[in-house]
C-alpha cells in the first residue's frame, strides 16, 4: 500500500482482512491510494486459498474497501468468552493509544433481551471484565440467538461493536456437545469453490443464501477444507445455526524443527495464520471449531504444539 507515494507497508493474510493505519500518510486536500496485489511466492502452499485445483488464483480485491476514521484513543479490539454456566461472558478488550480508560458497554440479543449500560475499568495490565447476562438465551442450530455487544471510551465517539453467542461446544470421548447435549455433525465440505464469479461471496445477503440451501438439506456443519471463508460467512452462519469449521491454508507435512524437512518460515506464517483467524472471527458462535490443514503428514508432537499455542490464546 502506498499513501501519496510513500510505502505504507503490506500485508499477506490470505484469510483476514487487510488493515493500514495511514494516519501519518494523509494530509489536507487530495490523497492518493496506490495498491499492489500481488499472487506469487506465496509463503504456504496447497490448500484452497492457493491452488488453481479447484478455483481461478484470485488476483485482485474482494469485499468491502474502506476508508475509516476514527479517534486516537479507542477501543481496538474485543473478544469475547461466554460461560453458560455462570450466564455471563469474560470480555478481553484491548485499548488503543491509552493504558487506562472507563468503558461504557450496552447491548441486546436477538431475540429482544437487553443488556443494561455498564460501566467497567479497563487497564492494559487488566484488560478482562466480566459482564453478567440475565435470562440468557443459548446459541444452537435450532435457536440461533445471537447478542450484540456495542462498547466505547466514556466521552468517546467511537462506538465497538462486537457479535458473540451463548454457547459451548466440546468434545466428550467420541461425541461433541453443544450446550451440554449431544450434537451429531451432519456437513459438507467446502473448498469456496464459486465458478460462476471465480471468487467466493462477500456480503451476508450471499452467504445467507447458499447457507440457506444447506440447511434446507438438512446439514447443520460446513467445513472449509483448508480455507477461511470472510466475515460475513460467519455471519450468515451465526444467523441460521450452522457450525461452521475453517482451516488453515494448508495440506503438507508439519515437521519438528529437528526435522531435515522443518520449513521454518512456512510454519510460523500457519501459526500467524492461524492467530489472525481466532483473533478475526472467533467470537462468532457459528465459529465451533478449527484445524491446522487438510491430510497432514509429519509430527504429531509438533501439530500438538501448535494446537496449544492457539488453545492458550
Amino acid at each position: 500500500l502506498w499513501v501519496n507515494g510513500v510505502r505504507a507497508g503490506g500485508h499477506d493474510s490470505l484469510c483476514t482482512p487487510h488493515i493500514y493505519d495511514i494516519s501519518e500518510y494523509v494530509r489536507t486536500g487530495s490523497n492518493e491510494i496506490c495498491i499492489m496485489i500481488k499472487n506469487t511466492d506465496y509463503l504456504t502452499k496447497g490448500g484452497h486459498m492457493t491452488s488453481p485445483d479447484t478455483q481461478s488464483n484470485w488476483n485482485g480485491i474482494t469485499g468491502e474497501i474502506s476508508l475509516i476514521i476514527s479517534e486516537k484513543k479507542r477501543i481496538a479490539n474485543i473478544r469475547v468468552f461466554p460461560n453458560i454456566e455462570s450466564s455471563s461472558a469474560e470480555l478481553e478488550i484491548s485499548l488503543q493509544n491509552t493504558e487506562c480508560a472507563d468503558v461504557e458497554i450496552w447491548g441486546s440479543s436477538s431475540d429482544g433481551k437487553i443488556i443494561e449500560n455498564q460501566i467497567f475499568k479497563v487497564t492494559k495490565e487488566n484488560p478482562v471484565v466480566s459482564l453478567k447476562l440475565e435470562n440468557v438465551s443459548l446459541w444452537n442450530e435450532y435457536n440461533p440467538v445471537v447478542y450484540t455487544l456495542k462498547a466505547r471510551i466514556k466521552d468517546c465517539n467511537d462506538v465497538y461493536t462486537a457479535f458473540f453467542g451463548m454457547r459451548k461446544f466440546e468434545a466428550d470421548g467420541m461425541q461433541f456437545r453443544i450446550n451440554n447435549q449431544k450434537v451429531y455433525l451432519r456437513g459438507r465440505h467446502d473448498g469456496m469453490t464459486f465458478p460462476l464469479t471465480a471468487y467466493a461471496p462477500t456480503t451476508v445477503e450471499e452467504w445467507h443464501s447458499y447457507l440457506s440451501k444447506v440447511k434446507k438439506w438438512g446439514f447443520n456443519h460446513v467445513r472449509f477444507h483448508t480455507c477461511c471463508p470472510p466475515d460475513s460467512a460467519f455471519t450468515a452462519a451465526d444467523m441460521l445455526g450452522i457450525y461452521m469449521q475453517p482451516e488453515l491454508p494448508f495440506w503438507g507435512t508439519v515437521s519438528a524443527p529437528d526435522d531435515e524437512n522443518y520449513n521454518e518460515s512456512e510454519q510460523n506464517y500457519l501459526i500467524q495464520e492461524g492467530f489472525r483467524i481466532l483473533d478475526s472471527f472467533g467470537n462468532h458462535p457459528s465459529f465451533v471449531m478449527m484445524s491446522l490443514g487438510n491430510e497432514l503428514w509429519g509430527s504429531p508432537q509438533r501439530l500438538n504444539e501448535i494446537l496449544e499455542k492457539y488453545h492458550l490464546r
